[in-house]
């Protein structure tokens, strides 16, 4: 358990600076618009995005399995999301 947290102190994000613009404008949109439940959606799709990229720069020697696992993890969370989101009155 040390150890996660020694990666994660020295763990260090690269994002293009335009993303979080581009997330926030998205938020404020929703947030305008009262679509909460689409800026949830659209804020997991950036987050999981810059999990991705973390992956890529962490975990290269080991890319393939963390790769797979987060692909599958991450459009199953999605689906099942933006499957409950159509599903449900909104109130």
């Amino acid at each position: 358990m040390r150890e996660f947290f020694d990666l994660l102190q020295q763990t260090q994000l690269e994002i293009p600076a335009a993303e979080p613009l581009v997330l926030l404008a998205f938020l404020i949109l929703c947030l305008v618009l009262r679509a909460t439940r689409s800026g949830l959606l659209i804020a997991y799709v950036f987050v999981y995005r810059w999990g991705w990229i973390w992956f890529a720069h962490t975990f290269r020697q080991h890319m393939p399995l963390y790769f797979q696992v987060y692909c599958y993890l991450g459009i199953a969370v999605f689906i099942l999301s933006a499957f409950r989101m159509w599903n449900t009155p909104q109130p």
